[in-house]
């Protein structure tokens, strides 16, 4: 009985628990009608237990056509209830990942800024290049005064420039290595769901194990609350009819036997009682 009592609290804590998280996820959904969501998912949800209970209990009873139609109702709103907890849980992976996604942005912008730098870097190498060429031709020719006034103001202002997109990479070098310094408390956060990556065989999409996880959650979740709620009220709510046992059916010594092996009497305790008495003891269990 104390196993009994231990599953209806489980199932009443469980079936709770998705009910909260359902209700939360379907009021994300639907964010505009935050109060009449709630009160709708929570009636849905008291109901859609209430038609689990009864459609078990009253099965061989109840006719074709209402089975035909509370079935895929309670179907439907198990499928419910498993869409608000996917919105509530992915939604928390979302803000969760969201600060890391804006900083990677950021580097982002930040190594497009460092490439175009390089290019640029690239560009004036090679007019100082070229220059640095032109003057030796003028060496070459013995017009060296020439070649200074041509080019000495030209490769002073490719020095300065090439200079200046240096420490324009430095700069934004040194802020990339601020940015990853600010994410890694949060990028730890994530390191769990990473290995969960790992396991399934592809550690650089989060995503995919994130989806995992909260499908293994909701396909257990409700499922395992409406069992749960079923086995307990069944058992300590709803008294079944029993068949009473016909005490012209069986000899003393099988009814006897069956008290020991159903009431875990022992044959001593039983031996002085007359055939009807252990019938009735039987019956009354």
């Amino acid at each position: 009985m104390i196993l009994i009592w231990i599953t209806f609290l489980s199932a009443i804590a469980i079936s709770a628990v998705a009910a909260w998280f359902s209700v939360l996820g379907l009021t994300q959904i639907f964010a505009a009608a935050f109060l009449p969501v709630a009160i709708m998912g929570g009636v849905l949800e008291l109901g859609k237990v209430v038609a689990a209970v009864w459609t078990h209990h009253y099965w061989k009873e109840i006719n074709y056509l209402t089975k035909s139609i509370l079935v895929p109702i309670i179907g439907l709103l198990m499928v419910v209830t498993s869409l608000g907890i996917f919105g509530l849980l992915s939604k928390g992976h979302s803000e969760q990942e969201m600060p890391v996604k804006i900083v990677e942005q950021r580097i982002l912008t930040y190594n497009t800024q460092i490439d175009f730098s390089r290019q640029k870097i690239d560009n004036l190498q090679q007019r100082l290049t070229t220059l640095n060429a032109a003057m030796e031709k003028y060496v070459e020719l013995g017009a060296v005064s020439k070649g200074l006034d041509n080019t000495r103001e030209d490769s002073a202002q490719l020095e300065t420039d090439i200079q200046k997109e240096l420490n324009r990479i430095q700069e934004l070098e040194e802020k990339k290595l601020q940015e990853k310094l600010s994410i890694s408390g949060l990028e730890a956060e994530l390191g769990p769901i990473k290995y969960v990556a790992v396991l399934l065989g592809d550690d650089s999409n989060l995503e995919t194990a994130v989806l995992v996880v909260i499908f293994i959650i909701i396909f257990c979740f409700d499922p395992l609350a409406l069992i749960l709620v079923i086995l307990s009220v069944d058992k300590l709510f709803i008294k079944k009819n029993k068949v009473k046992l016909d005490p012209n059916a069986y000899t003393k010594l099988k009814a006897m036997e069956m008290a020991q092996k159903q009431l875990g009497l022992k044959r001593n305790q039983i031996e002085k009682m007359t055939k009807d008495a252990i019938i009735d003891l039987l019956n009354k269990s």
